[in-house]
């Protein structure tokens, strides 16, 4: 192998390795971070997006992503959770992402 391929090899290589590195810190960090939220919010005496998006990635990963991306959904139009009936105030009506482990949440009529 010529030396010009062995160091394009060996470059490329690097790069992978320090995308690998990145995305694992970031993973790590982000983590821990979501975990800070979630204890503050239990500190705080309420269960809120932080708490919920923990809760999804304790599910199994066929329903891991439509968890979250229910939570999501949630904290950007700022609806809030069914009770534990899956019922919502008479104002508002229910709805779900259709896949397999979303939240059911409140939202206006």
């Amino acid at each position: 192998m010529s030396r010009k391929l062995r160091n394009i090899w060996l470059a490329i290589g690097s790069i992978i390795l320090l995308a690998v590195i990145i995305y694992f810190i970031f993973y790590y960090f982000g983590g821990e971070s979501l975990f800070l939220k979630a204890q503050e919010e239990k500190e705080q005496g309420f269960i809120g997006y932080a708490t919920l998006e923990l809760n999804c990635k304790k599910l199994p990963l066929t329903q891991r992503s439509c968890c979250i991306e229910s939570v999501y959904v949630m904290k950007q139009q700022d609806y809030t959770l069914a009770n534990e009936d899956n019922k919502c105030p008479e104002e508002m009506i229910s709805n779900t992402l259709k896949c397999p482990g979303s939240y059911i949440w409140c939202e206006p009529k």
